[in-house]
């Protein structure tokens, strides 16, 4: 067994003991278990003093589960995805490939769609045609016609890519050896961090190009009153947090639980099949439909920011 290993069965003995059991000794409800078992998941270390992950230690205590009331062997691995290193450089090879993947299906969809085009649309066209117009709601309701024209083309990319890629770890998941060779790539906090990162770089560069750098660094950061600045600059790098982490969060949380269905419905064979493929089946279509909110949450939120350091163009 390894040291990784040894340390998670001990850590979870204790936690099985101190919460689940010595809870029924003291004849505490149901409540105060599930409430001691959420300040414990939240405030594990592991042997270097460092805090374990919370859907990691959810994860293990599964097993654990199983290994205190069933007799079952505990069997955490640890996927890692595959690292390469170039020029000094380390480069997320999973991450790398399932967001290439996410933006070679973008450009295949809006290509395919987008040949022959009819002037009554049918099919493929009106598809397509109804993202536009949806994304064109979305900035109509943050800016004006005239400003909303100009990020129409970005609204429509984003919206396409986020969503792409938070569908594609919900039908595979790929480990091997190990390694985690596929899941969505907005399940990383690398990779939303990248994109909020970038949203609000352009939100800033087209403030300075519509309205100059110094107006624009006087409406968005100086009046109306010069004692907000501060607050205004801060608020630069909270905008940048909330839209990765909330991205992150819904995708991430969503996919450790459809891997802790699939678990507990390969524990005790048939009869947890029965229960935990109808259960999986119905997590499939809410990530779906969480991975859709979240894709045009995270398009609005970006125009909304956009129009914050644009809209003093027309005062």
């Amino acid at each position: 067994m390894s040291t990784r290993l040894q340390e998670k069965t001990m850590l979870f003995s204790f936690f099985y003991l101190k919460v689940l059991k010595g809870t029924n000794s003291e004849g505490l409800y149901i409540g105060k278990k599930v409430k001691s078992m959420v300040k414990l998941v939240l405030s594990l270390k592991n042997v270097e003093g460092n805090y374990i992950h919370p859907f990691d230690s959810l994860r293990s205590f599964v097993e654990a589960w199983k290994q205190f009331n069933y007799g079952k062997e505990v069997n955490v691995v640890e996927h890692e995805s595959p690292i390469l290193h170039l020029f000094g450089l380390s480069f997320n090879v999973t991450n790398l490939v399932t967001t290439i993947s996410a933006c070679v299906i973008v450009f295949l969809v809006a290509f395919i769609c987008t040949r022959n085009m009819q002037l009554k649309p049918t099919g493929k066209q009106n598809f397509i045609e109804w993202v536009v117009d949806f994304v064109r709601n979305i900035i109509s309701s943050s800016m004006s016609k005239e400003q909303g024209d100009k990020f129409g083309l970005l609204g429509f990319t984003l919206i396409m890519f986020v969503f792409v890629s938070n569908m594609m770890g919900l039908p595979l998941v790929l480990n091997l050896n190990g390694q985690q060779l596929w899941k969505s790539p907005t399940a990383d906090p690398i990779v939303t961090l990248s994109l909020a990162f970038m949203i609000i770089v352009l939100s800033n560069y087209f403030g300075v190009r519509e309205q100059g750098f110094k107006e624009y660094f006087m409406n968005s950061f100086v009046r109306p009153v010069p004692f907000l600045l501060p607050i205004k600059l801060f608020e630069e790098f909270t905008n940048t947090l909330t839209l990765a982490l909330r991205l992150y969060g819904n995708i991430y949380a969503g996919e450790i639980l459809l891997g802790l269905i699939a678990t507990l419905a390969q524990s005790f064979g048939v009869f947890t099949w029965i229960v935990g493929i109808p259960l999986e089946m119905v997590w499939q279509g809410f990530s779906i439909f969480i991975g859709s909110i979240q894709a045009f949450v995270f398009t609005t939120l970006t125009m909304v920011y956009i129009s914050h350091k644009v809209e003093h163009e027309a005062q």
